[in-house]
This record gives C-alpha cells, structure tokens and sequence, in this order.
C-alpha cells in the first residue's frame, strides 16, 4: 500500500486540509497515490473474479464477500473442508467440537490430526496426535479447534 507522500503531506504521511492563516498548504493529492490506491482495490476484485464496472459502487464489498465465502473451512456440514460433516455420523457443534457418532455399520478406528509440512495463510500449527475414545454407545468427542 502506498501512503501520500507528497510534499504537502504532513510528516506522518496523512492529509491535511491546510491552514492559509499559519500558512499550511492543503495536502496535494498526487497521481502515484490514486493509482496505487485504484490498483489495490483492483487486486480485490481480480481475486474474486469480479469484472469492474464503473456503474457498480458495491464492487469491491461483493469481491470480498465472494472471496471470504470461497475460502475451505475446517469444518462446515455439507461443504468440503479438512473434515466433511454429514450432520449425521460427524457432527460439529457451536464451540467447534466435532462429535463423531459410532454405529454397528462402521468401524470408528483412529483418527488422526497432524501437522502439514507447509501451511497455508489462516491455518493454526498443530503438533499433532491422536484422537481416540472408547465407545459405549455414546459420541466420541475431541476439539480439534483448542489449542
């Protein structure tokens, strides 16, 4: 990003209106400023796809809206995430626990959380480990967003 930096800018780079009785000049608004302001919000809308249109004054709230709703979660029932949740045998609650309910027809096992060799931007590190309990007819839960 790139702050006004022009010489009529106070020297902490903001703008000023001016003041004619001291004098101080108003903060002259220069072209390399408006285009590096234009082509950050550029980028906003090239992320999500979205086609500027000059008629459009809700362009870049939609792109950023776009983009937050395409992002994978951890955990979402019925979208695609590091854990797909049907709501049935896998559940997640409000705190972010997920719940995994054990039935005759499937075998509950281990299950493993670990750590990726390269995270990406927005994951937490995990040391990794086992998540285990024993059923007896009741949900087996862990919180895999705790600490």
């Amino acid at each position: 990003m790139h702050r006004i930096d022009s010489s009529t800018a106070t020297p902490d780079n903001r703008f000023t209106e001016g003041d004619p009785t001291i004098p101080v000049p108003a903060t002259t608004v220069t072209d390399d400023w408006l285009n590096a302001v234009q082509e950050e919000l550029i980028a906003i809308l090239a992320a999500a796809n979205v086609t500027p249109d000059k008629a459009n004054n809700a362009q870049v709230l939609a792109a950023i809206q776009r983009l937050i709703a395409d992002k994978t979660g951890i955990a979402k029932v019925g979208v695609n995430g590091l854990v797909n949740p049907d709501g049935v045998t896998i559940k997640i609650d409000a705190t972010g626990k997920i719940s995994v309910v054990q039935s005759d027809k499937y075998d509950l096992g281990e299950f493993y959380y670990f750590r990726h060799p390269t995270l990406k931007p927005g994951f937490a590190p995990l040391q990794g480990g086992l998540i285990s309990g024993v059923y007896q007819g009741k949900n087996i839960t862990e919180s895999l967003l705790s600490g």
